[in-house]
């Protein structure tokens, strides 16, 4: 192939391979070329496996004849992929990000892994993350924070920053994320690359590390829909699914007052991004949102809740190996009360109703910031990192300039949502999210593959 194999899609890459166009050794050499020229500086990777690799990508290879002649190729055959360090792989360390978990090297596998390797894909190594998934900035003190190959003075996100800045750094096709709280639709936005949030319950968690049962959930990262698409297809047993026509679907936008604190840019790229839905025939509709601050709010206090309980036992026995930052939110948790936990749990489903009520009365889809802005500097990020957070404060995200206002009463829903980029400011991602009813997961796939065919060029 004449151009630099890294830059096709996951999509684009599993036909030429099945074409013959180019091989899976060939496919993976390259990756990994890419990642030892550029990752000491993006530090994407926490574990990688390139003998392991390699051998995956043969044996690919040697299995292609055969398998075209019985037809039994998987839709991932001798694609590489990589995935957050919290997707244990049996034999491999599993790692959270945390210096707590350096020695944990489990003997089973996520069962998401194993899909997606009985689908073909060859599997890298790990992705760094922040700790325990805690930060929305991707800080990490094991490997230094994963930084944003767009501009490396600024972050990539957090928590699957690492995902994300792999794909955008071509170093890797697809990846799973995992997200409480934006920590895939996040990262995705300020990489320039997409990322599923998927409708609560829909794909297994079995073998991935889990801080929040009532929040996490594990989702597909890629460079485009269509690539989120096909992931989610191996994931979930079904097939892909296609593109959706824009035109006749109701699409839900906030007010302009929602959206007046925003970056100019961003509310530009907003707009270009809706006025695109509607040329193509979409229908326009402005809703009043509920309200997200209280949203927030209670899945703050479950979210506290919850990560406290999970790692208690490591904060008696070990809580200097915690980073200040994290051990302080896991603190957090400790000073709510179990009627508070309880009323945020019991307050769930009320919420969702009220919130598919009102927010889809008259549409089918809603369009919404996935986050305020572009990726900070690494200087801003350590300068609030200073600031002491021993309080219950660090987990309201009252007003849309707070990062994670629009994303984490989606998890607090259940509800999905599909992130997807809108532009740039300053040579940096701006991205927003396509939210939808439960389990309407393959429309958003659907639909956001119809915006990328408007707008790539």
């Amino acid at each position: 192939m004449s151009e630099d194999p890294c830059e096709l899609t996951l999509v684009a890459a599993a036909r030429a391979l099945r074409q013959g166009a180019l091989s899976s050794l060939e496919l993976t050499e390259a990756c990994l070329a890419r990642i030892a020229a550029r990752d000491s500086e993006l530090r994407t990777f926490i574990t990688l496996e390139p003998e392991r690799a390699l051998q995956a990508a043969e044996a690919a290879d040697a299995g292609f004849q055969r398998g075209r002649e019985l037809g039994a190729l998987g839709p991932l055959h001798g694609v590489p992929l990589a995935h957050k360090d919290l997707f244990c792989r049996a034999g491999r360390p599993t790692t959270c990000g945390s210096k707590l978990w350096t020695d944990f090297v489990p003997g089973y596998s996520a069962s998401l892994l194993e899909f997606l390797e009985a689908a073909g894909a060859i599997d890298l190594g790990s992705l760094n993350m922040s700790e325990f998934a805690f930060h929305p900035d991707g800080m990490n003190v094991l490997m230094g924070p994963a930084r944003n190959p767009w501009n490396s003075s600024h972050v990539a996100g957090g928590s699957s920053g690492g995902s994300a800045a792999a794909l955008a750094a071509g170093f890797v096709f697809g990846s799973l994320g995992s997200d409480s709280g934006g920590s895939i639709r996040s990262p995705a936005a300020l990489n320039g690359v997409v990322g599923l949030l998927p409708s609560f319950g829909r794909l297994r968690r079995r073998g991935m590390v889990v801080s929040s049962a009532s929040l996490d959930g594990p989702g597909p990262m890629g460079r485009t829909a269509a690539d989120c698409a096909l992931l989610f297809a191996v994931l979930v047993g079904t097939a892909s699914a296609p593109p959706l026509a824009l035109a006749g679907q109701r699409l839900g936008v906030p007010p302009p007052a929602t959206l007046a604190g925003l970056p100019a840019a961003l509310g530009a790229a907003l707009g270009t991004s809706i006025d695109t839905c509607a040329e193509a025939g979409a229908k326009i509709v402005e809703v009043e949102l509920p309200d997200f601050a209280s949203l927030n709010s209670l899945a703050g206090i479950i979210f506290a809740c919850e990560v406290a309980a999970t790692h208690a036992d490591s904060l008696r026995q070990r809580a200097a190996d915690f980073t200040p930052a994290v051990r302080e939110r896991l603190l957090i948790g400790f000073g709510f009360t179990a009627s508070d936990y309880l009323q945020a749990v019991e307050a769930r489903s009320a919420a969702q109703a009220d919130f598919l009520a009102r927010a889809f009365a008259e549409v089918d889809t809603l369009l919404l910031p996935s986050t305020p802005d572009v990726a900070p500097r690494f200087a801003d990020v350590e300068a609030r990192a200073a600031e002491p957070v021993l309080s219950g404060a660090a987990f309201d995200l009252a007003t849309p300039a707070d990062a994670g206002y629009f994303t984490r009463a989606i998890n607090y829903l259940g509800l999905p949502a599909l992130a997807l980029p809108c532009g740039t400011s300053n040579g940096l991602p701006l991205g927003f999210q396509l939210v939808g009813r439960p389990n309407a997961d393959e429309n958003l796939l659907g639909l956001g593959q119809a915006f990328e065919a408007l707008t790539k060029t």
